[in-house]
């Protein structure tokens, strides 16, 4: 019976779900926005991939407390796929592409 209550999200609705969350969790991290995508994790299950963009660095247990409140949010929903977070501020994606050459 709990099954019925499952539900797949995609990235987007996971996106819809956590922006909130991210804008109240990281305010003071200047939050600017969210991308999220599926991605099949090394034992080859599904999982959420987020990258919260900030101008400023965020502290480990602020990612930590986000991502709870995320999966939370997720699991209220139906949703059991896994939520893996992370950050970015400072850089651009073309900077990044330029160190590592």
């Amino acid at each position: 019976m709990a099954l019925a209550k499952l539900k797949y999200l995609d990235a987007a609705e996971v996106a819809e779900i956590a922006t909130p969350i991210l804008a109240r969790e990281f305010a003071q991290f200047d939050f600017l926005e969210v991308e999220s995508e599926e991605i099949e994790d090394f034992d080859g299950e599904y999982i959420f991939r987020l990258k919260a963009l900030v101008e400023q660095k965020v502290p480990t247990e602020r990612v930590i407390k986000a991502m709870t409140a995320i999966n939370t949010a997720l699991r209220a929903q139906g949703e059991l796929r896994f939520v893996n977070l992370s950050t970015q501020f400072g850089q651009s994606d073309e900077d990044e592409e330029d160190e590592e050459e």
